[in-house]
């Protein structure tokens, strides 16, 4: 076993167990693009880890060819190649939306949230699904096994697939930069009023922050792969498309030792996967979270300092810590906490 796979392995499935408890949060209180974002990272790293410890030495002989669990696999990590930059589209679309001046609602209607609900799901869960049908356009081998990382997918060489599949999440990627910096741009200008509207909307700084940050930092992880992976496939040589020479070795299994060496952006999905952890994991709403399910296994009887929450402290806890409700009534509170036409730090969320 090389030592890289025992490193994959451990740091990947202890990344797992750490962005679980942000990720239910987030699922409990309907955040679906961060939610998305902790999905898809828990999801590829539990893969990675997993795979380490079935392909962790370059003894191809000895392989398991992964029938079943490599067709599953790429699968998710097709999805995940449109998921991730997707979903942070969301993200930062959402916090820059938050900052628009000039298009301002007085309340949201639950119709305009269930839309939005569904937008978001649409464009980080729906979409990546679809894209695994229009991938098998493109697809010229059944999949590929490498050392220590296993399983992963191919595309053929054909101008149509840089179309139907490498250009998107580079053009995704460029969209969260752009909302990132509208973001930082639309902070400057309204900073004196900033925190003013944050306190009179049932959120803090620190949410809107650390939710920035952590979408800013996978931001520049993602944006450099996506632009190498871009450029590297636009310059190699293309071909025309064809079905039938795309698929005519379609069953096929290919092997690739790794000589104890990993992949670069196999790494930062790893740490993506620590830096979820680092900011939704410890803030107060989280310490809440771990505080009361100590509660309730009985902890509380060793510890009497960790008690479970009671029924009106949990929702008390929900209304004040569901940061995209909360930050859905920004607008209509916006007009009322500043008079000033140039106050209007506010508006409905929308992810399309």
């Amino acid at each position: 076993m090389y030592p890289a796979a025992i490193a994959v392995a451990v740091l990947a499935f202890i990344s797992v167990a750490l962005d679980l408890p942000p990720f239910l949060w987030h699922l409990r209180n309907r955040n679906v693009p961060a939610c998305a974002l902790i999905f898809w990272l828990v999801t590829v790293n539990f893969f990675k880890g997993l795979n380490a410890t079935i392909w962790s030495n370059d003894d191809l002989e000895s392989w398991s060819r992964g029938y079943g669990l490599c067709d599953l696999e790429i699968r998710f990590f097709v999805g995940k190649h449109f998921g991730i930059p997707a979903a942070l589209v969301c993200c930062i679309r959402a916090l820059a939306v938050v900052l628009d001046t000039k298009h301002t609602v007085v309340t949201t209607s639950k119709g305009a949230r269930r839309k939005q609900y569904i937008a978001e799901i649409m464009f980080c869960f729906v979409m990546p699904i679809l894209m695994n049908a229009v991938y098998y356009i493109n697809q010229p081998e059944r999949y590929y096994i490498f050392g220590i990382t296993g399983c992963d997918w191919t595309i053929d060489q054909s101008w149509l697939a840089i179309v139907l599949i490498i250009v998107w999440p580079f053009i995704f990627c460029l969209i969260a930069t752009y909302y990132s910096g509208l973001v930082l741009f639309r902070l400057y200008r309204y900073r004196r009023d900033f925190s003013r509207l944050l306190q009179h909307n049932s959120t803090t700084r620190s949410r809107f922050f650390r939710l920035f940050i952590f979408s800013l930092l996978i931001v520049l992880g993602f944006l450099p792969a996506s632009i190498m992976a871009f450029i590297a496939n636009v310059s190699e040589k293309h071909t025309a498309y064809s079905f039938d020479e795309t698929h005519a070795d379609f069953d096929q299994i290919v092997l690739v030792p790794s000589y104890g060496q990993v992949f670069w952006d196999k790494w930062v999905e790893i740490a993506c996967g620590f830096l979820a952890f680092a900011f939704f994991g410890t803030g107060a709403d989280a310490l809440r979270m771990y505080s009361h399910w100590l509660g309730k296994t009985g902890i509380a009887k060793v510890l009497p300092t960790i008690e479970p929450r009671t029924r009106d402290q949990e929702q008390t806890s929900r209304i004040g810590s569901a940061t995209w409700a909360s930050l859905a009534s920004v607008s209509g509170k916006a007009k009322n906490v500043f008079g000033r036409k140039d106050s209007h730090i506010g508006t409905e969320l929308s992810s399309m």
